[in-house]
């Protein structure tokens, strides 16, 4: 029996420990399946190193501090345009340049997405000042307007044309009618779809053949505007600078719908986040916040998610608001994330003043006097800090996702 209890005691003893350390085991176990987690969810944002211009030079960037890396390609006269080739391979830039020789301009400075060497440098005759790579040897180029000034009287016209990124060999030009204005107002791009230019109270649809579509506008797009085009790429919306009025284009059927909202004060920098949906950041005529607000167009309403917010950026399907650079005071609202349907997800850095954001994936990078803020918009949670702040001209280059 002695031995028996002996026995039993002995056994206790040894299961109490192996359940002390089986628990030590799972705890351990849990925790690297939570660091994991968390290193799974910071992966791309630790090891993709972004593509960024910053001044007149493009280079990968590290992705936790934005801290330049080589090596790097020079553009030179930059003139804020770029388009990636369909496979992302490579990327064109806008710029203006002398040949090396006799010869017209350089217009468009080709790279390697890889080593970022320069593949091409195409003579244009003048500046590109807006570009849409739509086919692997077809670039749709918007030119800058050349000469010297004064301008003749108008009517003007704008200049595409379509060129081969290895030959350097134009396809096709064509005229655009910009009537009474000089320069066009805006640009955007549908990737593998068509070069959007809006002029006056036009929107220029021009595919890989040069080939220029026009719609015409309302009036209230006389004074200019913005284009953007929704994420399908099948939908493009011009919004009136300083109207109420967005105008839907079906890129298709070239299908104009012209959409009147409730007025409201200052000006608007849109974004499309939807195919029917956009986040309006609206700011006075001295550029001070007067809030972020949703739009959905098939409903014909609009929703204020965010009164003090001066800006917005969209990330991972998240409306990020912030205060934006011509906020006065030292205090902000730091970065808030907001579904689509206007419900805030997340607050961080709260009482910072947040005067940029740049996003790539689903990170958002923070810009404030204390330094750099990388930001989950997914989990709502900072990733890391930086005293540092990247230059005011950083821009993240992220190839357009095609559906």
């Amino acid at each position: 029996m002695s031995c028996m209890r002996g026995g039993e005691g002995i056994s206790s003893r040894r299961l109490g420990f192996l359940a002390l350390a089986f628990a030590v085991l799972l705890a351990t176990v849990t925790g690297a399946q939570v660091g994991n987690s968390e290193a799974t969810r910071g992966a791309d944002v630790r090891t993709d190193r972004p593509l960024a211009r910053i001044g007149s030079h493009v280079m990968r960037v590290r992705p936790l501090t934005l801290e330049p890396t080589r090596p790097r390609v020079a553009l030179g006269e930059y003139h804020d345009t770029w388009s990636y080739s369909p496979d992302g391979s490579s990327i064109a830039f806008g710029i203006s340049a002398p040949p090396p020789g006799p010869g017209s301009r350089i217009g468009i400075r080709v790279a390697n997405t890889s080593d970022l060497e320069t593949e091409a440098d195409l003579q244009t005759g003048v500046y590109a000042a807006a570009l849409a790579w739509l086919e692997p040897q077809r670039i749709v180029a918007l030119l800058g307007v050349g000469g010297t000034l004064p301008f003749p009287p108008p009517p003007y016209e704008g200049t595409v044309i379509t060129i081969d990124p290895e030959a350097g060999e134009v396809h096709q030009e064509a005229g655009l009618p910009f009537g009474d204005s000089e320069f066009h107002c805006d640009a955007a791009e549908a990737p593998g779809v068509a070069l959007l230019v809006l002029a006056n109270s036009r929107l220029f649809t021009v595919g890989t053949d040069s080939a220029a579509e026009t719609v015409e506008l309302p009036s209230e797009f006389e004074d200019c505007g913005q284009v953007v085009v929704a994420p399908d790429n099948e939908t493009a919306f011009a919004i009136a600078k300083r109207e109420d009025v967005v105008a839907e284009v079906d890129l298709s059927s070239r299908e104009l719908t012209v959409h009147d909202l409730p007025e409201e004060p200052g000006t608007v920098e849109a974004l499309a986040a939807g195919p029917n949906t956009l986040v309006l950041a609206r700011r006075d005529q001295r550029g001070r916040p007067l809030g972020v607000e949703t739009v959905d167009l098939d409903e014909g309403s609009r929703r204020t998610i965010d009164r003090k917010a001066g800006e917005a950026r969209i990330a991972a399907g998240t409306a990020l608001a912030f205060d934006g650079a011509r906020r006065e005071g030292n205090r902000g609202i730091g970065l808030r994330g907001y579904s689509l349907d206007g419900e805030r997800s997340f607050t961080v850095l709260r009482g910072n003043r947040v005067s940029q954001v740049l996003v790539h994936g689903h990170f958002a990078y923070a810009m404030r006097r204390e330094g750099l803020a990388v930001v989950d918009v997914v989990d709502g949670v900072i990733e890391s800090r930086s005293d540092e702040r990247p230059p005011l001209s950083t821009e993240l280059l992220n190839r357009p996702t095609t559906p």
